[in-house]
């Protein structure tokens, strides 16, 4: 991982669509906390495993500042549904997939 990453839980590869955060609380720890880490990566395995009825979910990491953020994230196939649910979620911005960027509202 160096700037971000999606864990799957379907372990499926997604090559287009987008993703949006926000489906639950960010955590995040400083990048060289590795012991917070393994913490926080469990955490939201759990938190994936008991919001996950639909398989669209992962846990999306990233990297800012010297920290890692976590965040349980979901797949949308639609640009305007990730749109809609970024201003519900209150969300800054959402992942376009096929254009390996984040696109900002």
């Amino acid at each position: 991982m160096d700037s971000g990453y999606t864990l799957w839980k379907d372990e499926e590869t997604r090559l287009k669509g987008y993703v949006v955060g926000g489906v639950c609380t960010e955590a995040d720890c400083l990048v060289e906390a590795t012991t917070r880490f393994a913490e926080l990566f469990d955490i939201y395995l759990h938190k994936l495993d008991i919001r996950n009825p639909y398989r669209t979910l992962g846990i999306g990491t990233w990297v800012e500042e010297g920290r890692v953020y976590f965040d349980i994230v979901q797949h949308v196939k639609d640009e305007q549904d990730a749109i809609d649910m970024c201003i519900e979620r209150g969300e800054k911005a959402y992942f376009d997939i096929f254009k390996n960027k984040s696109v900002y509202l």
